[in-house]
């Protein structure tokens, strides 16, 4: 996992980026703990998202397979999840479309700034 030190400030980048879409999506009021909480798994998505970047194809275009990682992610996994979890809750329909809507604006976001920001691939790749 040595890309992730390689791309430090750019998945930094992309989680303080996600945690403002989240805070536009969820305005509250957040304290120290919860938010650093926030911050560190945003920034352990932007890792992942990161190493799916680095590893894409590129034959459909370096920016058509940055945005499509995007919302694979998004529509494979994080809005299902969401959805599984909203299920669970007795939460409204309303609820889940607003939570995938901000999944994907997470992860294209994502997405977005380290791909432009620049990601180096780990040696030997």
């Amino acid at each position: 996992m040595i890309y992730v030190v390689l791309n430090a400030v750019p998945i930094l980048l992309a989680a303080a980026v996600s945690w403002g879409i989240t805070a536009a999506f969820e305005p509250r009021a957040r304290t120290i703990w919860p938010g650093a909480v926030i911050f560190a798994a945003f920034a352990w998505m932007a890792a992942i998202t990161a190493g799916a970047l680095i590893v894409a194809p590129p034959q459909a275009g370096e920016w058509t397979m940055a945005i499509m990682t995007g919302v694979v992610l998004a529509i494979g996994f994080f809005i299902p999840a969401r959805i599984i979890d909203d299920r669970n809750r007795a939460a409204s329909w309303v609820a889940s479309l607003l939570g995938g809507v901000r999944w994907l604006a997470v992860l294209l976001a994502q997405v977005l700034v380290m791909k432009t920001y620049g990601l180096v691939p780990p040696p030997g790749l």
